[in-house]
């Protein structure tokens, strides 16, 4: 009788650890946006500008999130001549992606998913020709998202778990 039992019991815990093991957490896909809208900001060779997006503020972790894809938009505009051509640096969290022309109001510009895997992401912007104004900076990020298991889940487990105990205590008393 003992041995059936200790089994009972041993099968027990090896469904509730196959429970637990069920309810860690799942990822789901999350997206994620960030806005730097500052008052128009005049870039030029002697004023390059530089400020961060972070998500971390909208529920991103580091430790279990995953970033999937990211992407900025920003809006630049000419502050003078509309057809002298003006030419701006990115450069994402110390990496350089390079010049380009400014001719249209905003683009998009992707590729810093790498960048993002801590959930911030520093941005500088140059002038390599003429000069510019920035206006607005868009991030959205989709992400792997770990959803935790309700406390009323865990509790109920719990609670459950002691009904158990509780039983076999009851169950080991009345037999002695």
């Amino acid at each position: 009788m003992v041995i059936k039992i200790k089994i009972v019991a041993l099968g027990l815990i090896l469904a509730i650890s196959a429970l637990l093991a069920s309810s860690e957490l799942q990822a789901e896909p999350v997206v994620f946006f960030d806005v730097y809208n500052p008052a128009d900001v005049l870039v030029n060779a002697a004023n390059p500008l530089t400020f961060q997006h972070s998500i971390l503020d909208d529920g991103f972790n580091p430790a279990t999130d995953t970033v999937l894809l990211a992407g900025i938009l920003l809006t630049l505009y000419d502050d003078n001549d509309l057809f002298q051509a003006e030419t701006v640096n990115f450069t994402f969290d110390g990496t350089n992606f390079g010049n380009q022309n400014i001719f249209l109001i905003a683009f998009p510009l992707f590729g810093v998913a790498a960048r993002l895997q801590d959930g911030i992401l520093n941005v500088t912007l140059s002038a390599v020709q003429g000069d510019f104004y920035f206006a607005k900076s868009d991030l959205g990020v989709l992400a792997d998202h770990a959803s935790v298991p309700e406390p009323a889940t865990l509790t109920l487990l719990g609670l459950g778990m002691i009904g158990m105990a509780a039983l076999e205590r009851k169950r080991r008393s009345f037999r002695s």
